[in-house]
């Protein structure tokens, strides 16, 4: 009965983690089919099925082809995929998960060779099995940390959890190996030993499979707080454009409506011979019309909006703001990927001249259409030199944590897209430069 409840343990683990690196790919690259609610049952269902599967089959063949449908199904049922969608995804990760499977075991195999009287581990069922469980663990923790980490990248908040996790995993493995070696110590048999390595091996799986399960959650709690934060920031931009316009309109609403008398006014100044009187009430409504009529108008409303909300704020911090939009239409970026390129360059140039003591502040930005790429640059003034890190500009603020990750986003975005962004500071002009794929 103890080797019977061990070996559906092993085997419960062994069909266990599989299935947990498709679902953590799957949901880094596919869409949910159903509300987060119920998609988060979906491992009562299938593990299950994976265990019958494991247990109830023997023949390698048939083992393999109800595997792949295993794989098949879960991606039909969950996610929204066409059926040859699904097909060609599902095969594409078995071919992924069993080739990385099987060069680990051939690199483990190559390894072990070395060590002396070995050969006996190739016909032990304990080292076969503990070999199993050991390489599914070890791509279950690469995949989920790559996945994760490829999920926070672009984004406008930093992940405060990732070394409490390193630090928690590296003390699973720390104290898995001592355990190991005191049962070795121990003066029992062979059998028994076994026994217990793969009982604790078992139990530390368990909770690493529990941990990433959470850093998984954190990951999706982060990433939602990160898009949120670009919503709302898009929201308030293009709240605040409309209000603006809103209020212009307004203003020329008014002056139109009064343009008659202004006429009146400034005809009987004229008649009078009070050219002066005349030409400064004049200069009053044209500045009056202007002030009305200076509103930022693009081919794209986010962009507009954001210009708008920019130009504002350089104004009541005495920067002159200048601006070009040639370009039709914006194809590939989304108004959130928008608003973190256009937000992050305007807000480090606003933010760098309000630490510089120069008499001519201003940026300039320019958005065109040159070819197929959009190309977007940004200059301004800049006495000192920026600083750099690992090929990314750095804050100089004392609050390095909540600060300096805008330009990586930006440069995120761009390699996400298969963009380039240059940037460079020659005499006292610091100038980034962005050429991304435009077309449909």
């Amino acid at each position: 009965m103890r080797d019977f409840t061990l070996t559906f343990i092993i085997d419960f683990v062994n069909n266990l983690l599989p299935f947990l690196i498709l679902d953590i790919f799957s949901n880094h690259i596919l869409t949910h089919k159903y509300p987060d609610k119920h998609h988060s049952k979906r491992l009562f269902y299938l593990i299950p099925v994976q265990i019958l599967i494991g247990i109830g089959v023997q023949n390698v063949i048939l083992f393999t082809m109800l595997l792949l449908l295993s794989y098949y199904l879960y991606v039909v049922l969950l996610y929204k995929v066409t059926l040859k969608s699904s097909l060609a995804y599902a095969l594409k990760f078995f071919l992924f998960y069993y080739g990385t499977l099987s060069a680990l075991y051939f690199m483990l195999s190559y390894i072990i060779d070395f060590i002396p009287n070995s050969t006996s581990l190739l016909s032990n069922h304990f080292y076969i099995y503990l070999k199993g469980i050991l390489l599914n663990a070890v791509i279950y923790i690469f995949s989920s940390f790559y996945l994760n980490k490829q999920r926070m990248k672009g984004q406008t908040i930093n992940n405060p959890y990732k070394r409490s996790i390193y630090f928690i995993m590296a003390l699973i493995i720390l104290v898995l190996g001592c355990f190991i070696i005191f049962i070795y110590t121990l003066d029992a048999s062979k059998e028994t030993m076994e026994n217990l390595v793969m009982v604790i091996f078992l139990i530390n799986t368990l909770m690493i499979i529990m941990i990433l399960s959470i850093y998984e959650k954190i990951i999706d709690s982060l990433h939602a707080t990160a898009q949120r934060q670009i919503q709302q920031q898009k929201y308030e931009i293009t709240q605040s454009y409309y209000d603006e316009l809103s209020e212009k309109s307004n203003q020329l609403s008014s002056l139109r409506h009064d343009f008659k008398n202004h006429l009146a006014v400034i005809a009987g100044r004229l008649e009078q011979k009070a050219y002066s009187d005349a030409l400064n009430y004049l200069n009053h409504i044209t500045s009056q019309i202007q002030s009305a009529g200076d509103l930022v108008i693009t081919n794209n409303t986010t962009v507009s909006a954001i210009l708008q909300s920019k130009k504002s704020e350089c104004e009541r911090k005495g920067i002159t703001f200048s601006y070009t939009a040639a370009f039709e239409k914006i194809h590939k970026l989304s108004d959130i990927q928008i608003t973190i390129i256009l937000g992050n360059l305007l807000d480090n140039a606003i933010e760098a001249l309000e630490t510089e003591v120069i008499s001519n502040k201003y940026i300039t930005l320019s958005l065109s259409q040159i070819n197929t790429y959009l190309a977007i640059q940004c200059e301004n003034p800049y006495l000192n030199k920026p600083q750099e890190k690992n090929g990314y500009l750095i804050t100089t603020k004392a609050e390095k944590e909540f600060h300096g990750i805008g330009l990586k986003n930006v440069a995120e975005i761009c390699d996400n897209h298969r963009g380039e962004l240059h940037y460079s500071f020659e005499n006292s002009l610091f100038t980034i430069k962005i050429l991304l794929p435009n077309y449909y």
